[in-house]
């Protein structure tokens, strides 16, 4: 019976070892299985997204494109507030290139297939194979040139730490609104050369061309000044902020509210920051509107016009949109600059309420620290009792320590 009952009480053991063995085992496919449904989720979200993308328009990608770009800027600018690990950073940094390599890469294809397919319908005779060999080529040329920049970007981005993450986006948004330049520039060749069959000659095709090129470059140099007057703001605000910060901590009897303000009022800064760069963003995209607008019309009036207009009045045309063009900017400018001096004046007394608190505190509250207590001098209203001779010696240093002596 004994024996029997040994073996029962093993038997049993051994089950529940088993019984134990097994829970672990189905703890560790559960958690694994939990790490692994993100992970799938995730894939199945980026073949979605990239269908999606395939389903979308030309313009619907520029319009996302411009979207993710002011939404990385939300995010950059989120986390530098939240102040998060350098990993972390540099981990979302990762992502936003991939999304946006994606972006790229889409864009590309939906503009390769756009241009071919409109080459190839248009044109029946006036444009043969050759050419548009041709064109394609240069095409495919500049796509690579515009994949080669992004890498460099990119390089340049994992490079760079916090502060320069904010210059790299500008640049990388400069790089954006490039591409869409060449790419519409490739869109108007192969149609001006579809088009036109006699009215237009090939030499002045090339001078419409070159016009078209040296607005571009126009263009391209003033974003690179706004580009760099940002940077300089932003460079600016930094220092003040720094500056301020500093003088906060000098300060000896400085309280948790006062930091608290100091971080609202960082906080407030990084907000006005993101503002300026909506604005500017603002300001650059109605530029390129206002650009991509002459460039049509001036290749519209010279294919259209055949003896009606002349190419000297065309020139005048455009001499006089451009000028209303400048006008514009300087105003908008102005604008700018008016709003900004709005800004730093607010800011400036905003600033300014902080530091004097901690003034006040620093001098007026002298008397109440610990030090003066400590010492003999005690304040005005316990100075006239004396204290009795019994509790000269164990004196605690309080304003209550003479009552309870006695």
């Amino acid at each position: 019976m004994m024996m029997k009952m040994m073996k029962m009480t093993k038997m049993m053991k051994k089950k529940k070892r088993m019984m134990l063995m097994m829970l672990i085992m189905l703890m560790m496919m559960l958690l694994l299985l939990l790490l692994l449904l993100p992970l799938l989720l995730m894939i199945i979200m980026m073949i979605i997204m990239m269908m999606m993308m395939m389903m979308m328009m030309m313009m619907m990608m520029m319009m996302m494109m411009m979207m993710m770009m002011m939404m990385m800027m939300m995010m950059m600018m989120m986390m530098m507030m939240m102040m998060m690990r350098m990993m972390m950073m540099m981990m979302m940094m990762m992502m936003m290139m991939m999304m946006m390599m994606m972006m790229m890469m889409m864009m590309m294809m939906m503009m390769m297939m756009m241009m071919t397919t409109t080459t190839t319908s248009t044109t029946t005779t006036t444009m043969t194979t050759t050419t548009m060999m041709m064109t394609m080529m240069t095409m495919t040329m500049m796509m690579m040139m515009m994949m080669m920049m992004m890498m460099m970007m990119m390089m340049m981005m994992m490079m760079m730490m916090m502060m320069m993450m904010m210059m790299m986006m500008m640049m990388m948004m400069m790089m954006m609104m490039m591409m869409m330049m060449m790419m519409i520039m490739m869109m108007m060749m192969t149609t001006t050369t579809s088009t036109t069959t006699t009215t237009m000659t090939t030499m002045t095709m090339t001078m419409t061309m070159m016009m078209m090129m040296m607005m571009m470059m126009m263009m391209m140099m003033m974003m690179m000044m706004m580009m760099m007057m940002m940077m300089m703001m932003m460079m600016m605000m930094m220092m003040m902020m720094m500056m301020m910060m500093m003088m906060m901590m000098t300060t000896t009897t400085m309280t948790m509210t006062m930091t608290m303000t100091m971080m609202m009022m960082m906080m407030m800064m990084m907000m006005m920051m993101m503002m300026m760069m909506m604005m500017m963003m603002m300001m650059m995209m109605m530029m390129m509107m206002m650009m991509m607008m002459m460039m049509t019309t001036t290749t519209m009036t010279m294919t259209t016009t055949t003896t009606t207009m002349t190419t000297t009045t065309t020139m005048m045309m455009m001499m006089m949109m451009m000028m209303m063009m400048m006008m514009m900017m300087m105003m908008m400018m102005m604008m700018m600059m008016m709003m900004m001096m709005m800004m730093m004046m607010m800011m400036m007394m905003m600033m300014m309420i902080p530091c004097s608190v901690s003034m006040y505190l620093r001098l007026g509250a002298e008397p109440f620290s610990r030090n003066a207590l400590n010492r003999k001098t005690r304040p005005r209203n316990t100075q006239s009792r004396v204290p009795s001779p019994r509790t000269r010696g164990t004196q605690k240093g309080s304003a209550l320590s003479g009552e309870s002596g006695r």
